[in-house]
């Protein structure tokens, strides 16, 4: 599968690492496994964004490879793969599968390469 990589020095994923830091599920997430991090392991899940624009940008994505690097910041990928759920009642779904099937149209990954700094606020709060 086809994809787009998005550098963390994007203009984009920067917007979206703040947004990341103001999202109630991602911070629950990031307390639930800051120990975990701190001790080395890299976590996988997934997420539903709270604010709007993002949601309907990535919907439900996965985090993958969130782990605490070597300089103590949080290192993640957020990924979401553009593809069109069989089974969808929303007519505009239901068009893109559609096509889909037909192979007009080929599903694609989106991967955001976040870094979220050590001396930030979340950075912080992940060490106690």
């Amino acid at each position: 599968m086809q994809g787009i990589l998005i550098d963390e020095k994007s203009d984009s994923s920067q917007k979206l690492k703040n947004n990341l830091l103001k999202d109630s599920v991602f911070m629950d997430k990031i307390k639930k496994y800051s120990n975990a991090m701190h001790n080395g392991y890299a976590i996988n899940d997934s997420m539903d964004f709270e604010d709007k624009n993002w949601h309907n940008t990535l919907g439900k994505a996965d985090i993958v490879n969130m782990h605490e690097n070597k300089q103590g910041d949080i290192e993640l990928d957020i990924v979401d793969v553009n593809n069109y759920n069989e089974g969808e009642k929303n007519p505009m779904v239901r068009i893109g599968r559609d096509r889909q099937d037909k192979g007009e149209i080929k599903p694609y990954f989106i991967r955001y390469h976040i870094i979220i700094p050590n001396d930030s606020k979340i950075g912080n709060s992940s060490k106690k």
